[in-house]
């Protein structure tokens, strides 16, 4: 429930941000309700810990430790290897993008290729802006909402189902990423298949580095990049 909330909000956020950018469209347009949802996502959990911790100071506690091993987990407090980790997303966001750049040119792919509501919102911007439009949309929420799970799979079987840990990290990196591609079917089969082989990507670095962040920056630095051509 935290991290539906954590979701939410980021998605809010960088919706909000990308759609004030100039010359550009709003094609996923951020509703200002979703504040005021993820904070009551909040007070719905509170009110369920309230009869069992029976002390609002022990449900704040509760919220407060959840939250915190929710950033760990996630890795999204790291203090070490920063620029190591920026250095690897970027790295994989070109490797997405060439992956990507290939499914499409696959004639079966290449014959339903079509301009969707992103190009669309993007087609009077300066490609730099553009590029800063795509990666702001999606980059962040998406990771949280696709690759969030994963990182949870691979620190719960790590702890309590250790001789499983890889094949349930690889099922939950394979799961993840075909519901990522199935996401985009409805804007074609070649943005499906290209999302569902990037999701792999995002989601083996996001398990390589025990990070969100570098799949984060892999996926908005593939999103720039594809907002510039």
């Amino acid at each position: 429930m935290l991290g539906f909330s954590l979701t939410l909000t980021a998605w809010w956020a960088t919706s909000t941000a990308a759609n004030s950018l100039p010359a550009v469209g709003a094609f996923d347009v951020a509703s200002p309700r979703a504040p005021i949802a993820a904070a009551l996502v909040v007070v719905i959990v509170a009110t369920v810990l309230l009869p069992v911790l029976g002390e609002p100071r022990l449900v704040a506690a509760e919220l407060r430790a959840g939250g915190t091993r929710l950033v760990r987990v996630l890795g999204l407090a790291p203090r070490t290897g920063l620029v190591r980790l920026g250095l690897v997303g970027v790295g994989a966001g070109v490797v997405a993008l060439l992956v990507a750049g290939a499914l499409i040119r696959v004639p079966v792919l290449a014959e339903t290729n079509v301009v969707d509501a992103r190009d669309t919102a993007i087609s009077g911007a300066h490609p730099v802006v553009a590029g800063m439009y795509l990666a702001l949309h999606g980059a962040v929420w998406e990771e949280l909402f696709y690759r969030g799970p994963v990182l949870v799979v691979a620190w719960v079987t790590a702890r309590a189902r250790p001789t499983v840990r890889w094949p349930l990290t690889i099922g939950a990196i394979l799961l993840s990423s075909a519901l990522f591609g199935a996401a985009h079917l409805s804007w074609s089969l070649a943005n499906a298949v290209t999302a569902a082989a990037t999701g792999v990507i995002f989601g083996a670095v996001a398990v390589a580095r025990r990070s969100l962040w570098p799949a984060m920056l892999a996926h908005g630095t593939m999103n720039f990049l594809i907002g510039l051509m």
